[in-house]
């Protein structure tokens, strides 16, 4: 019986792949950004990310991402090639964040809580279940609630 579970991820063109190996007793830490930062870093309304020590992110191709010093003490690492986002590294920081949307599951974690709150933006508070719902783009799986 294994006594670590390991998560795959990596970039959109495949350029750039990885494994986090972690021990099933303690699980990464997975929270969700709502500060401006990574909100313009993903082009979303917040950033889901999983903290680790560096010793438990292996790369799996010959290939690292670039980064981009985002800000006084944030390295953000991102594919050269396709652009998305990978990694989140405070400096001097022993553990470094991997970007959730980057896994092959993403349903592989949970988040457990959120940081800057405070910075939530008004639609990320709650999801508007009202809206329809579809498979793709035009086939409706779900009308909206009258």
């Amino acid at each position: 019986m294994s006594t670590t579970t390991t998560l795959a991820g990596g970039c959109l063109c495949g350029a750039l792949r990885y494994n986090l190996i972690f021990p099933m007793a303690s699980p990464p830490n997975c929270l969700h950004c709502h500060c401006g930062m990574c909100k313009k870093s993903t082009g979303a309304y917040f950033e889901t990310y999983v903290t680790t020590p560096y010793a438990q992110l292996h790369w799996t191709t010959d290939r690292r991402p670039k980064q981009f010093q985002s800000s006084a003490n944030v390295k953000r690492g991102f594919c050269p090639n396709c652009g998305s986002p990978l990694t989140f590294e405070a400096i001097d920081d022993p553990k470094i964040s991997v970007i959730v949307g980057s896994l092959d599951d993403v349903d592989a974690v949970k988040a457990m809580s959120h940081i800057y709150f405070e910075s939530v933006a008004r639609v990320a508070k709650e999801v508007d279940r009202d809206l329809p719902k579809y498979r793709g783009e035009s086939e409706l799986i779900q009308e909206p609630k009258a």
